[in-house]
């Protein structure tokens, strides 16, 4: 623990999980320390809202409140110490473009075509095609990741080869990814596991950090 010697003034901007998790952790010290908040409300994306219809109301989660074992150790340890609840749950993902245009779910494929003229969409099998190879090639960046910490991979090749600084943008146009694999899936999955909009998932990202998280 902190003398008071060593004391310093501590900003926490925002007050999501991460941010209030800090200020407890930081509560135990003798720092002074304040948390930031733009909203009108503690919490960031873990918001909860009662959806009423007639005389039946339900929860209604607003961000995309998850969590798994895995990469969240943490963050259970402190759920775990403030007595929060956890409950098992299962996730599927679904897509709706342009007022309901173009739509499609993961969950069986009666609702990967649910609009039945996407049967017959070259469009919509590459982009399924393209789930497939990503979903099996794109570890191979975590993999050869691995390697070359160990200095282990001595292959030449600069397609298999691990450039940390590379976007996901520029790995999909090296791999030869489709626009509707980049639009109608990558964009809306990134955008709904980080509770955020389409428009703010830049293919910017480090493709290394997008896939180990994914």
């Amino acid at each position: 623990m902190a003398e008071p010697r060593h004391m310093k003034k501590v900003a926490i901007i925002g007050s999501g999980c991460a941010g209030i998790g800090a200020l407890w952790a930081l509560n135990k010290t003798y720092h002074d320390v304040y948390i930031y908040e733009a909203a009108d409300r503690l919490g960031g994306h873990t918001n909860t809202v009662q959806f009423k219809k007639g005389k039946y109301t339900t929860a209604v989660d607003t961000g995309f409140i998850v969590l798994n074992e895995a990469t969240y150790p943490n963050f259970i340890n402190f759920l775990d110490k403030v007595g929060v609840k956890t409950d098992p749950t299962e996730m599927t993902f679904s897509v709706s473009r342009d007022r309901g245009a173009f739509e499609w779910a993961g969950t069986s494929l009666t609702s990967l075509f649910s609009q039945r003229r996407n049967i017959l969409s070259p469009k919509m099998w590459r982009m399924i095609f393209d789930i497939l190879r990503f979903n099996q090639f794109a570890l191979d960046l975590l993999i050869n990741e691995e390697e070359d910490n160990h200095h282990f991979h001595v292959d030449n090749d600069m397609m298999n080869h691990v450039n940390k600084e590379e976007t996901i943008g520029a790995y999909l146009d090296r791999e030869g990814y489709s626009e509707a694999f980049r639009d109608d899936y990558l964009i809306p999955m990134t955008a709904a596991v980080w509770s955020t909009g389409p428009d703010k998932c830049t293919l910017d990202f480090p493709a290394l950090t997008l896939v180990r998280f994914l």
